[in-house]
């Protein structure tokens, strides 16, 4: 089963067979709605939805090691953020399997990674990140203070 993207996908195809289960059920799906939603999750009046799908999203485009470009003008844009966040979301699915963690959902997801982070675990993923977005490896229609929000803890 996959994290964040399989179930928003089938709930986008097939809405009217969903519409009995609740919508916190399709909140894994963090990353295609961060970046399809209409209006933006990072516009949205819920402080705590925003900060769970940025810090969600930010921690996804740490496995991204050749960087990502989405184009919201492009027509297959929704593709290119399916693209780019399924093979996100199986590097980290992979890199959380490997630390012992089934980790599915973006709640569980992020509470596994954030003391990964705060040990300093995901440094050289953090530094490589930042050189993507300096050497312009990374576009991304997502406002710049939502980019670039986590630190190195460590020494890389």
């Amino acid at each position: 089963m996959k994290l964040f993207l399989t179930q928003l996908i089938c709930v986008d195809a097939h809405a009217e067979d969903y519409s009995d289960q609740k919508e916190a059920s399709y909140k894994p799906a963090a990353w295609y709605e961060w970046y399809t939603k209409v209006p933006r999750v990072w516009d949205s009046s819920d402080r705590q939805k925003k900060s769970e799908f940025r810090h969600v999203v930010a921690f996804m485009k740490l496995f991204l090691p050749q960087g990502f470009a989405l184009d919201a003008n492009a027509e297959d844009y929704r593709d290119q953020v399916l693209d780019a966040g399924s093979r996100a979301e199986d590097a980290v699915l992979a890199f959380l399997k490997a630390r012992g963690t089934n980790a599915k959902g973006a709640g569980s997801v992020l509470r596994a990674l954030r003391p990964l982070h705060k040990s300093g675990a995901l440094d050289e993923r953090i530094y490589a990140y930042k050189r993507l977005l300096a050497i312009g490896r990374i576009e991304d229609p997502a406002p710049v203070d939502t980019q670039d929000i986590l630190t190195i803890v460590g020494h890389v």
